[in-house]
């Protein structure tokens, strides 16, 4: 399988889309701040977070979104529970650049890259 060089790829382990339709509408209604008018719910599961492919022509880039959320969260004492809730926010607000992989195999999708690598 080729891989697009400009994607960051990461695992997708929640397959319920109306979920998902409901996170991302959370993520794109901002506040003045920039960042979500509410909360993205802490609970949240949908991004495997641990593990993702990315090209290195793209780790600054990613490092500098990363990092620049993470502090936008920390000035408006916002809640980072895990890095879900920051990894989620960047792939809503930019997903030209982001793959979400997914499969309905039966197996556990944290782990869907040890059989996507194959």
């Amino acid at each position: 399988m080729n891989l697009n060089q400009d994607k960051i790829y990461y695992g997708r382990v929640l397959n319920n889309i109306k979920a998902i339709n409901n996170y991302i509408n959370i993520i794109l209604d901002k506040s003045s701040s920039g960042l979500p008018r509410n909360e993205i719910p802490h609970n949240q599961v949908s991004i495997a977070g641990g593990f993702f492919l990315i090209n290195r022509m793209n780790i600054e880039w990613y490092h500098k979104l990363t990092d620049d959320k993470i502090q936008l969260y920390f000035d408006n004492e916002r809640l980072i529970k895990d890095d879900q809730i920051v990894v989620l926010n960047n792939i809503v607000e930019n997903m030209s650049k982001f793959s979400l992989v997914t499969e309905n195999t039966g197996y556990d999708n944290w782990f869907l890259f040890q059989r996507y690598l194959l």
